[in-house]
């Protein structure tokens, strides 16, 4: 799905004014914060983020993960296109020319800076089309502590979203595989591969089955 990674060209000043406040301007009496690139960032508190599910598991039902993966997916292909534009703005460097080492760092330090919580990426399974998402301190895992399920689907959509478009448009799916929210998971995880394969694990996450042996299934699928 995407290259092996090679030595990282986007520097740490870049990084600094992607992502630092230092590079933000913040106007309180207009509500306004604005990024280097010109792009407006919105901060989403856990209040937000119960009240959203709470609204939605009572018009929807169990249906309310499959809304915020849909909407996941959204926003992570429209991140992908913006964060395109803002490399552009301050580096003049084009994200999808990038090696692989950087988009892995852009997308860890976007999680990271706008609170959805610390993401490492791993490429150790990308050989059979597998690349596998840890992440600790999730957004929706803290603000959601009352639900005793997987509760990151926003989280899979929009790694999804983001994929599909370093992929070049590829059909992908993502599944998340373990959350702090079941059986007292140390970290949410997520295995992203092309949908077709990922289809075939649903049955696997609702039986239970361990996110080991879920990655061994999807491996020879």
């Amino acid at each position: 799905m995407m290259n092996t990674p090679t030595s990282p060209q986007l520097d740490a000043e870049i990084f600094s004014r992607l992502f630092s406040e230092t590079y933000h301007q913040f106007d309180l009496r207009e509500g306004t914060a604005i990024n280097s690139a010109g792009v407006r960032v919105i901060y989403l508190s856990s209040d937000i983020v119960r009240g959203i599910y709470e609204a939605l598991h009572y018009e929807a039902g169990d249906a309310w993960k499959l809304i915020l993966e849909n909407s996941g997916y959204l926003w992570g292909k429209h991140m992908f296109e913006s964060l395109i534009k803002e490399i552009q703005a301050v580096s003049q460097k084009n994200l999808e020319s990038l090696p692989a080492s950087d988009y892995l760092h852009v997308l860890e330090t976007y999680f990271s800076m706008h609170g959805w919580g610390k993401a490492k990426i791993h490429l150790q399974d990308a050989p059979f089309g597998i690349i596998r998402v840890r992440m600790t301190h999730s957004l929706f895992a803290d603000a959601l502590n009352n639900v005793d399920d997987r509760v990151d689907a926003m989280i899979a959509g929009m790694l999804r979203g983001f994929f599909e478009k370093v992929s070049g448009g590829q059909s992908l799916g993502c599944v998340e595989t373990a959350c702090v929210r079941r059986n007292a998971a140390p970290y949410c995880e997520f295995l992203i591969s092309g949908m077709d394969r990922i289809s075939k694990l649903r049955h696997l996450i609702d039986d239970e089955v361990s996110p080991e042996k879920i990655l061994e299934q999807l491996r020879i699928l």
